[in-house]
This record gives structure tokens, sequence and C-alpha cells, in this order.
């Protein structure tokens, strides 16, 4: 996996006749090591979670859920938007953004300050960067090149997790965000959807099997 952040604790003490006097405790924090700089609001990874280069899918993760797994329904969801009789009753375990909270994959399988995007830090990339359809390694996908500085992530077609198959590897890229649909039901969440023709942030059913590219501080 590209790197992680790991903080440190020290402190400073001095011995005199084996007792000791302990100084403050301070602590420092290693740089996340793979990330691009877009010029933009946050800088993104290098790879999509769970990968360790550009062309990787990585894991797929239904949104909210911080593990991959066989299959993809509303029937092994975590927040199952169905009551015990079978009716639908929307989800129930939300916040606006999971991003950053126990909730977001990003963060639990990276470490460090890494975490979902928001959909409008998705947007940025829509809106300040140029995206070009390219294949690395036999991986078709998106360059995005950063209209402000040149630096350029590349977004994999991983295509779409649901049932026990992926469709549509190859021609189609759908990448949470943390953000959830401020709807009746929460039962949808913010994602980038792109094909060679079309690319846009929309909203997708939460228990879809999706990739992610992670985001960290500048």
């Amino acid at each position: 996996f590209i790197g992680q952040q790991y903080k440190y604790y020290y402190a400073a003490f001095i011995a005199v006749n084996g007792e000791y006097t302990w100084g403050d405790t301070k602590s420092f924090t290693t740089p996340d090591d793979d990330f691009v700089d877009l010029g933009l609001s946050v800088n993104w990874a290098s790879c999509n979670v769970g990968g360790k280069v550009e062309s990787d899918t990585g894991i797929y993760f239904a949104w909210g859920e911080t593990s991959g797994k066989g299959s993809y329904s509303w029937d092994n969801y975590f927040d199952s938007p169905y009551d015990g009789d079978g009716t639908w009753a929307g989800c129930r375990q939300v916040t606006d953004d999971i991003s950053g909270g126990s909730r977001d994959a990003a963060a639990a399988v990276m470490g460090g300050s890494w975490r979902l995007p928001s959909q409008d830090e998705m947007k940025e990339l829509l809106d300040k960067c140029d995206w070009e359809w390219t294949s690395i390694k036999g991986v078709s996908g998106f360059k995005v090149k950063s209209r402000i500085n040149g630096n350029s992530i590349f977004l994999p077609a991983a295509g779409n997790f649901d049932g026990t198959s992926v469709s549509n590897q190859g021609s189609y890229g759908a990448y949470w965000t943390g953000t959830v649909r401020p709807s009746s039901d929460h039962s949808t969440a913010g994602n980038l959807y792109f094909v060679k023709s079309v690319k846009s942030t929309q909203w997708g059913n939460r228990y879809l099997g999706r990739v992610i590219r992670a985001v960290c501080p500048r």
C-alpha cells in the first residue's frame, strides 16, 4: 500500500542520582510519502485504496464499510434499509459526511491522515483539471491533469461490483466520496462517475462495491 503517516511522541529528561525529571511531551508526524499535489484544496493519493501502483483497481467497498467482500447487496450491507418485515425504511446509521471517521475505508486501511474525499473535493477534479482517456499497463481510465501546476493522477475505470461480479471494468468508473445524499431515506451517497464520453459527480446506492481514491491535507 502507499505510504502511511506515523506520529511519534518524545520527551527530554534529566537523571540525577537515579531520579528522573521529565520535560514536556512533544510529538511529530512523518509525512505521507505517496501523494500527488494537484494544487487543489487537498492532496490526492497516487493509487486506489488497496492498490500498489496507479493502474491497480484496489479494493471494492460498499459505502461506509471498511473491508472488501465477495458479494454486494442490500442483504449483506451493514446499514440495511429494510425493517424486519421487509418494508423499506431507509438507511439509519448516517452522518452528513463520513470522511475521516470510523466508517471511512480510506482512513481504516491506509491510516495516517488519509480519508475519503468529500463530494465538493471530487468536484474540484472535474472543474480544475483536464481529463484525457488513456491506458496504462493495459488498464483504461482517465489521466487527470491539473490546470494549476500540471501534475496528474490516473483513475482506472474499475467498474462496479454489484451482486457477485464486477461489471463494465475498463469502460466505467465509480469512486466513492464520504458524502451521503441529503434525502429522506439516505440510501445513496456521492461518487465520481465516468465513462469515456461523460464524467460527473452523482449519487449511488450505498451497498454497491466501488473503489476509492483517498486524499490527505496539504
